[in-house]
């Protein structure tokens, strides 16, 4: 299975990745380059960050995907890469304005579509159905949904654990319902995927290891080019709107953020401290009292990741059916705006 290793043995694989991470570490910790500032991330404000902390999440993640899957998915690595160096420019704080993190991404993301013809060819609704045969329509709605996921994991990345945590749930549905139901993935690439986020997850649990710009803007752009493939490969077998509940919480953090600030009358630009999960650390902070906000923040990802997993562990029944899986959906929407709600009044 794991026929693209750099060892013949999976154990070496990791202890080497884990090797290799911690001297990227040390190295970019010596060099003070490429490491947390939270200052420069108004979202990640009022949660805990450990000033000084790599941003190394999305660094390793890239060096070895390229090694692994450069031969094998050449166009992939290449988007990735420049998907983390539009990243890689905003951590480093050479590009700070939103507008033009934006338009970076959205000119990428239209030339990947393009250069590789994604498509998302039904939502299971004859009318919509019917635009997306339009060659233009249906490369600015692709466009649209995965700006949505990259931003929307993005937003999401204040909380050690909550990202990483989200994608390998992510990749781990998907590995066990293709293996249980014969359908169609890469189980290599998914598995070496996963092996890397493992230990990733691992060093950003004990916060040693921040993903960044670089890493969320990868990790985003990479989900939504595996769940619109899985979606297109499987599309007699697999609702379209699965994918939907496996990824509806960084989707729907991002458009109720803006829907929020545009009801505040702020800028869409400008980010805040009010998004759901800081909420949540808030509430906990003061409900457990703990006092080590490093330990906190690592079990607000947990706790939400958990949340995420009863979601998910639902799909395994309902995967085909469309009308399940949309009241799945609706119904974590609605949980979601409860609780924000809640927590909005007190915080």
């Amino acid at each position: 299975m794991f026929d693209r290793l750099i060892f013949n043995n999976l154990y070496f694989e990791i202890v080497f990745l884990a090797l290799v991470f911690i001297l990227i570490n040390l190295i970019l910790k010596k060099n003070s380059v490429l490491l947390d500032n939270v200052e420069s991330s108004n979202h990640k404000k009022k949660v805990f960050s450990n000033l000084g902390t790599p941003l190394s999440g999305g660094l390793l993640f890239i060096i070895f995907f390229s090694i692994y899957f450069f031969k094998y998915n050449f166009n992939l690595v290449i988007f990735l890469i420049l998907m983390y160096l539009i990243g890689l420019m905003s951590d480093l704080n050479f590009i700070k304005s939103p507008k033009i993190r934006i338009f970076s991404q959205a000119f990428l993301v239209v030339i990947y579509i393009a250069f590789t013809k994604t498509q998302i060819t039904t939502l299971s609704v004859p009318l919509f159905d019917d635009l997306l045969k339009n060659y233009f329509i249906n490369i600015f709605f692709v466009t649209f949904c995965i700006l949505i996921l990259v931003n929307g994991y993005n937003f999401i990345d204040g909380i050690n654990t909550l990202v990483i945590g989200n994608f390998i749930l992510f990749v781990g549905s998907i590995l066990l319902l293709s293996n249980q139901n014969d359908l169609f993935v890469d189980f290599n690439f998914l598995y070496l995927i996963l092996i890397i986020f493992l230990i990733i997850f691992c060093f950003n649990l004990i916060g040693k290891s921040f993903l960044g710009d670089s890493g969320s803007y990868c990790i985003g752009f990479l989900i939504s080019v595996i769940a619109i493939s899985f979606a297109y490969n499987n599309f007699n077998k697999v609702s379209p709107y699965y994918m939907a509940a496996l990824l509806w919480y960084p989707a729907f953090e991002n458009l109720f953020s803006i829907i929020r600030r545009i009801l505040n009358k702020k800028k869409l630009s400008n980010p805040d401290s009010k998004h759901l999960h800081q909420l949540i650390y808030l509430h906990l902070s003061e409900k457990l009292g703990i006092k080590n906000k490093l330990y906190l923040n690592s079990l607000t990802g947990i706790i939400i990741n958990l949340f995420l997993t009863i979601s998910i562990f639902i799909t395994f029944f309902v995967y085909a059916h469309t009308i399940s899986l949309v009241i799945l959906i609706l119904a974590n929407v609605s949980i979601y705006l409860f609780l924000y709600y809640y927590l909005y009044k007190k915080y």
